[in-house]
């Protein structure tokens, strides 16, 4: 069983869904991120930085042009969202 886990570092909110397959978490994650995605670009017209850690582990960043290089994960200066796959018993 897996948990795909959403943070925000802005707010106190987060999301929580539980999937039987990795496949099926990844396949949520990417759903999720390319949404947000997709409504930052149509809303407010620019495109956010994704930062693929880890293949079930990403950070999009409110703001264009960060890289992984650039940004240490915990040290983030620009709102956030958290995207990460645990695995549970």
């Amino acid at each position: 069983m897996y948990v795909l886990a959403i943070t925000y570092n802005f707010d106190g909110g987060y999301v929580a869904k539980k999937c039987e397959t990795y496949e099926d978490a990844m396949k949520l994650l990417n759903d999720y991120l390319e949404e947000e995605i997709r409504i930052v670009k149509t809303e407010s017209e620019y495109e956010p930085s994704v930062l693929r850690w880890e293949e079930d582990d990403v950070t999009l960043v409110y703001a264009s042009g960060y890289t992984k290089e650039e940004m240490n994960r915990n040290d983030a200066i620009e709102d956030c969202v958290y995207y990460k796959i645990l695995e549970i018993e």
